[in-house]
């Protein structure tokens, strides 16, 4: 994953005012071209719409943006009773032919 790519498109969609309809489909354009479809996903995960304009959901700060930029997880609510009885659970995957 390009990290100067998903840089730019977090610190762009981090804004109060977000960005044009327009703009936003031109960032999804780009990002497919340049074969980034796991952050388009990423993105749309955290992006929200109101009045034509397009904005993460949620503040970024700086150290939460380098955490992403180098694909590290930052837990800041670790769990903190360690569990003894660890199970595997399955998530819901809408692109497994199972779900459709």
């Amino acid at each position: 994953m390009n990290k100067e790519l998903r840089n730019f498109a977090l610190a762009v969609l981090d804004d109060d005012n977000g960005i044009s309809e327009t703009a936003w489909k031109q960032l999804n354009i780009l990002l497919q071209g340049a074969g980034e479809f796991e952050l388009i996903g990423e993105l749309s995960a955290q992006v929200d719409a109101c009045d034509g304009r397009f904005f993460l959901n949620i503040p970024i700060c700086s150290e939460t943006l380098n955490a992403w930029a180098d694909e590290k997880v930052v837990d800041k609510n670790p769990d903190p009773l360690p569990r003894s009885d660890q199970q595997s659970i399955d998530i819901w995957s809408p692109d497994d032919p199972v779900n459709w």
